[in-house]
């Protein structure tokens, strides 16, 4: 979804054989008298090439009834939780313990993750500076209750940290974006160099797999970077040079018999 309302819901989930190529929402198998079910469903979705702090999974949990009574529901709302797609401006993947509602979420839910019990506000407002989130009932009292795993297959989010910072202030030096923000990070145009050189020594520190997928346009940033350095705060970036004699060190390739490369 890329907002709370229902008619915001997307149809990027593949659907099955005999179904559309594409649906806005999927369903599990039910779980017969069974308190603590397990589902092993593998879900597939078309995430868009561009998300916003507002696109998010909402899960809602059904009770469904095996005999239908008159003038009530076959399936009955008892549960909803959610997973938004970004944090800090990068994808949510891997395992996570989700604490489930009771109640629909409320509005503007979807920039927040559903294990953020309070929000902060001016302290004037409350005495520890924070409130809970308004209309939530949790299930357990707001543990983790409901496992689910992400795994993406991307080849516009890296979901490496060093990665993610480099073409984060590469991009900002070609569009003349100031300030950036990475993470919880501000960076003002007068210490985007210091920040640049930095990353850059870093990308010693990122896993193989991303190094390689990325490896086409990582070679070209950091080429482009040595053949035309960039103009921040009125000088160019000169001192830069030093930092590109080698940030991707051989070993990091030393168990792989294919990829041997340096950057001089």
């Amino acid at each position: 979804m890329n907002g709370e309302d229902p008619s915001n819901a997307m149809p990027v989930i593949f659907g099955k054989s005999s179904c559309a190529e594409y649906a806005k929402e999927a369903y599990t198998a039910v779980v017969y008298h069974n308190r603590s079910p397990d589902f092993h469903d593998e879900i597939k979705i078309k995430l868009p090439a561009s998300l916003t702090d507002h696109h998010h999974i909402l899960f809602t949990f059904y009770h469904v009834s095996c005999q239908q009574k008159q003038n009530t529901p076959l399936e009955t709302p008892v549960g909803y939780t959610w997973i938004p797609m970004l944090q800090n401006g990068r994808l949510r993947t891997g395992h996570f313990c989700l604490p489930v509602s009771l109640e629909k979420p409320p509005q503007s839910y979807s920039v927040l993750s559903p294990d953020v019990s309070h929000i902060h506000v001016p302290a004037a407002t409350a005495l520890d500076g924070t409130v809970p989130l308004p209309g939530m009932k949790w299930v357990d009292n707001h543990r983790g209750v409901f496992n689910v795993e992400v795994v993406s297959v991307s080849t516009i989010h890296t979901q490496d940290q060093y990665l993610d910072k480099f073409f984060a202030l590469v991009h900002a030096l070609d569009e003349h974006m100031f300030p950036v923000r990475i993470g919880d990070m501000r960076i003002m145009e007068n210490n985007l160099e210091a920040e640049l050189k930095s990353s850059i020594a870093a990308l010693n520190s990122s896993q193989l797999e991303p190094i390689v997928r990325f490896l086409h346009l990582l070679l070209d940033k950091l080429v482009l970077l040595v053949v035309r350095p960039p103009v921040i705060a009125g000088q160019i970036g000169s001192a830069l040079c030093p930092e590109l004699h080698g940030p991707l060190c051989p070993s990091k390739f030393s168990h792989s018999s294919a990829i041997y490369f340096f950057i001089l």
